[in-house]
């Protein structure tokens, strides 16, 4: 089963395959869909999963509105832990958009949790404020730790991959590309400080794009 982490993004956490009398732990050795290393990241908490879980449904939303129009419409089957079907057997663009667009979102998903204090495993990028700036603005407030995204990211979407194949070390491209994508489009935002508005200094911060950004410019790619 390739295509097991977005298997998570077809329910809400924890999945129905959830036996409420075992640990989540116990549980996390149980899922069939998960690969070995992603029942140990898992057994990171049920918080870190549940955003996984919203990352990979809100991927699978946004393909669906990428490929509206179009003749695969990026459909999914609820009761078939492949999620796309036979779509994705074939080496193609839409696979290749899948691929991406999943390692992003939970890129994405898990970034999110860490500025907004969800996640145990990280908080903002603090090591932002440590590059010089220029003398009217500053680095400050929360910016989006776009790093940890990633490497969960790549820790747990491609862990599934075999890098010994031309297969996964294409799968593993698609997927740093969609984590690539993320970085370059992330924004500097600044608030104003000062004397009755004077704006004296400026306190910058990075954030992330939307998501439709990202799905947009993956699209392009795409094309």
């Amino acid at each position: 089963n390739l295509n097991c982490s977005r298997y998570l993004g077809l329910q809400n956490y924890p999945p129905r395959e959830f036996n409420p009398l075992l640990s989540h732990k116990e549980n996390c050795y149980r899922y069939s869909f998960l690969k070995s290393r992603q029942q140990q990241l898992c057994d990171l908490g049920e918080k870190i999963m549940s955003v996984v879980s919203s990352g990979t449904k809100m991927a699978i939303e946004e393909c669906q509105y990428q490929f509206s129009s179009q003749r695969w419409n990026c459909s999914t089957y609820s009761n078939n832990t492949s999620v796309f079907g036979n779509v994705l057997s074939y080496k193609s663009r839409e696979k290749a958009y899948v691929n991406a667009i999943t390692s992003a979102g939970v890129a994405y998903a898990i970034t999110k949790a860490c500025s907004r204090g969800e996640l145990n495993e990280c908080s903002c990028d603090n090591k932002i404020q440590r590059k010089q700036v220029k003398k009217n603005w500053q680095w400050g407030g929360c910016s989006e730790d776009i790093r940890f995204g990633e490497k969960f990211s790549r820790d747990f979407v491609d862990s599934i991959e075999d890098i010994d194949s031309v297969q996964g070390l294409m799968n593993v491209h698609n997927n740093e590309a969609g984590r690539r994508i993320i970085r370059s489009s992330m924004q500097k935002v600044c608030k104003c400080h000062g004397m009755s508005g004077s704006c004296s200094v400026r306190i910058c911060w990075m954030k992330l794009s939307s998501f439709r950004d990202i799905g947009d410019s993956l699209m392009v790619r795409y094309e």
